[in-house]
């Protein structure tokens, strides 16, 4: 299946081709035509590479016998594109320009049959098309141009995704193992449940912005709601003034003025939700973005002082002497620490499990902001830094499981036991929780 979709996206990449000569002969049927192309495009790269790998060792006649097939099929899309009502010129460069563009380079590797520069020639040439097909007031057939467009949109990525899992499991071997059978079936799962719902949601768009517009209505008439509720206790809880008479003037509607004195305190309850989401904000999002911006803005500075200091040092050297100035960075405090820890361990936990994954926790429970007076040093032993945090912190057997994962991968070489990533994950979220890092 890599190598027949890859030729299908080929064949069918030469679709706007097909839609800009064939919307200029209006009387052609425009889907017969290029069904008779996309079959005959297809018939000709599939015999093709079938003879390229049937005479791998004899290039020559391999060539000729697909060449020759290309023209027998190229003639018969011709023919056919005839009988649907396109000129014979038409006819003629059609299946001339497809079957030659669709049988280049067949004895490639599947991953170079389609790359990434075919994909970005074709949603180039389809908005081209389209802009040329506008601008002659000529049908555009948007129905059409984006099924196609979605069609090897999702075959691209699902090849992309294929070919990168098996470089990356070639990397972990000597040899060109193949994708175990687990690994590539979640995988494909994945990526297609992920085209699946993407198509859904392009197919149903219609009913998909009703059902928004519905729950937006619905949502307002929710708060509304809750609002007058408020505004209905506040009102009864406050009560009439006792000893006042209104007298109503119908010749002069105007409002009374507020009784100074007389607002009910209970109205200021309605700031604590206010409070407490901007609070959530700024504390989950915005102090995020503060400290990056921080950080950028220092970086370019130093990088702006750094340029200073090295002019200085170049006009320096020709003098008989000259001082060398060490700048030391700042030291972070507590809390930019335990930001930058706990994005750490974010990024830790959506890796994927396995061996980096356990050693990479290992290094983040080692800077963890837990250790405050006693922290390990590079000399010491996993059960030195084990007895270390028995001895100074709480809970004790914190690290107990993962001293014990770790000897029997490094020491032990038994391997990791299939929950270390667990115990790992349980040790990091107890210093993350018992001592606010």
């Amino acid at each position: 299946m890599l190598t027949v979709i890859p030729i299908f996206c080929r064949c069918l990449g030469w679709f706007p081709v097909w839609l800009l000569l064939l919307s200029l002969a209006p009387p052609a049927a425009m889907l017969p035509a290029m069904g008779i192309l996309l079959g005959g495009s297809l018939l000709s790269t599939f015999c093709g590479r079938l003879l390229w790998l049937r005479f791998p060792y004899k290039k020559q006649l391999a060539f000729r016998l697909s060449k020759l097939l290309m023209l027998i099929i190229a003639a018969l899309c011709a023919g056919g594109c005839m009988l649907t009502g396109a000129g014979p010129a038409i006819s003629i460069l059609l299946a001339a320009a497809t079957c030659i563009g669709t049988n280049r380079r067949l004895n490639a590797a599947p991953d170079q049959i389609f790359t990434v520069n075919s994909y970005a020639t074709f949603l180039t040439a389809m908005v081209i098309v389209s802009i040329l097909l506008a601008a002659a007031h000529l049908p555009a057939h948007g129905n059409l141009v984006l099924g196609t467009a979605g069609i090897i949109s999702a075959f691209y990525f699902l090849l992309r995704n294929q070919f990168m899992l098996r470089r990356f499991i070639a990397r972990r071997s000597n040899t060109d193992a193949d994708v175990p059978q687990d690994i590539r079936r979640g995988n494909l799962m994945l990526v297609t449940g992920v085209i699946v719902l993407i198509a859904a949601a392009f197919l149903f768009r219609t009913q998909l912005v009703s059902l928004l517009t519905w729950l937006h209505h619905g949502l307002q008439q929710i708060v509304y709601a809750f609002f007058r509720f408020l505004f209905h206790i506040a009102e009864r809880l406050e009560g009439d003034p006792a000893g006042v008479v209104e007298e109503v003037i119908e010749e002069e509607p105007a409002l009374a003025p507020p009784v100074p004195g007389k607002t009910n305190p209970l109205w200021l309850l309605l700031w604590i939700p206010v409070i407490a989401v901007a609070y959530k904000i700024w504390r989950e999002f915005l102090s995020d973005w503060v400290y990056d911006i921080r950080m950028l803005l220092l970086d370019f500075i130093a990088r702006l002082r750094k340029s200073d200091q090295e002019g200085e040092i170049r006009r320096s050297e020709s003098a008989d002497f000259y001082d060398t100035e060490t700048n030391v960075a700042r030291e972070k405090s507590d809390r930019s620490k335990q930001r930058t820890w706990r994005r750490d361990l974010r990024r830790w936990q959506s890796m994927p499990d396995g061996r980096e994954k356990f050693y990479a926790g290992y290094r983040l429970l080692l800077e963890a902001p837990g250790w405050q007076e006693h922290p390990p040093l590079g000399t010491d032993t996993v059960r030195e830094i084990r007895e270390k945090w028995a001895a100074y912190y709480t809970p004790k057997e914190a690290l107990d499981a993962v001293t014990a994962d770790f000897h029997a991968d490094r020491y032990a070489e038994r391997g990791l036991p299939p929950e270390a990533i667990a115990d790992l994950d349980k040790a990091l979220r107890c210093i993350r929780n018992n001592y606010h890092a």
